[in-house]
């Protein structure tokens, strides 16, 4: 049995030390992206899973005293088993990911795994206990201080964030993706101040309209390249007089922003402000337009947000509504969540749904 654990924790330290690589490798290799996927699956997570699934029924061989009581057993240990893979799956489901990167997840399971194995063989502990210190060295310089030449992902509660630099006519360039066909942001490092994509020169109308702006609101971050723009004058605007006020979403992404993207942390002339609709509205409510019963498919979303609950009693299903009115209200998600106090903005279930639906290409 401490064979077997030894093993499992093994593959997963494995998986969490080569998961990026193996499936940057294969996602090159093949084109289609559902057998990409179900390959990666595979190759990073096949030997955690063939050791893993050899616990249970080594467990039962070893619980197994006679025939007679074979059955009782069993069912006890797969009751068990049965229970540890539905609290397992709420807990990665929504806690773990939501606090913690992937291969954060992957280090934390091969250092458990291996801490079982010690009282399965007490009598012998020393290289297991060697190995846990191994794995907690591997797992710290993983997290903390390894370089790679490959693409840097930074997770966060709304984006799995890829930070990679090439050059572009000439130049040196670092890139922001939060997805695999786009990229969201980016800048020239030989001057983290001009900008980079074509449709951001655009944001100079503004300025012929506004020439003597000063007080500036942004929807949306991202990696920075338009508030830096601003604050280094080369908008055309007084750059010393300016008020730029930006809201974003995911402090994730403002954090990358102003790590790896050069946004000034400490500049008196910006603001930041993470607005999540449920930390600043009494109620949120939304409705699924195209296909109510299947919330998860793509589809336009209706967000209503309201500043007393007493407003959005008119929304409640009930007689006196026209069938047309009665088939919207119908369309709500549910459960709608009534909120009684602030809610952290950076895990607002109903926010976090929506989005994920959003931003699917």
């Amino acid at each position: 049995m401490a064979f077997i654990l030894t093993g499992a924790s093994l593959g997963s330290a494995l998986a969490a030390g080569t998961h990026r690589l193996v499936g940057e490798a294969l996602s090159v290799a093949i084109t289609d992206i559902h057998l990409a996927a179900v390959a990666c699956a595979l190759g990073i997570l096949a030997l955690p899973a063939l050791c893993c699934g050899m616990i249970s029924p080594y467990i039962i061989r070893l619980r197994i005293r006679d025939v007679a009581t074979s059955g009782a057993t069993v069912g006890r240990l797969y009751a068990l088993s049965t229970a540890g893979s539905i609290v397992g799956t709420f807990l990665g489901g929504f806690v773990l990911i939501s606090f913690f990167a992937s291969g954060t997840i992957l280090w934390g399971v091969a250092l458990g795994l291996l801490l079982l194995s010690l009282p399965a063989e007490p009598s012998r502990p020393w290289g297991r206990l060697g190995l846990v210190l191994l794995l907690l060295l591997l797992a710290v310089w993983d997290r903390q201080f390894r370089r790679t030449e490959g693409p840097l992902m930074v997770e966060s509660p709304y984006n799995c964030m890829l930070i990679h630099e090439s050059r572009d006519r000439g130049r040196p360039v670092r890139i922001l993706s939060t997805d695999p066909d786009y990229s969201q942001s980016g800048m020239y490092l030989d001057d983290p101040d001009e900008l980079y994509f074509d449709y951001t020169r655009f944001y100079a109308l503004a300025v012929l309209a506004r020439p003597q702006a000063r007080d500036i609101l942004m929807l949306g971050g991202g990696g920075g390249s338009v508030p830096k723009w601003l604050l280094s004058g080369k908008s055309g605007l007084d750059a010393a007089d300016l008020r730029l006020t930006v809201v974003e979403l995911d402090p994730g992404m403002s954090a990358v922003a102003r790590r790896w993207f050069f946004l000034p942390g400490d500049d008196p002339r910006l603001r930041l402000i993470h607005a999540g609709l449920q930390r600043h509205f009494a109620r949120v409510e939304v409705f699924c337009v195209t296909d109510p019963g299947h919330p998860g498919q793509l589809q336009n979303l209706m967000v209503l947000a309201f500043s007393d609950a007493a407003t959005a009693a008119a929304l409640r299903d009930g007689p006196g509504h026209s069938p047309e009115m009665a088939a919207m209200l119908a369309c709500r998600y549910r459960p709608s969540l009534p909120v009684t106090e602030p809610l952290r903005d950076d895990f607002a279930p109903v926010e976090r749904f929506a989005l994920s639906l959003l931003r699917r290409p």
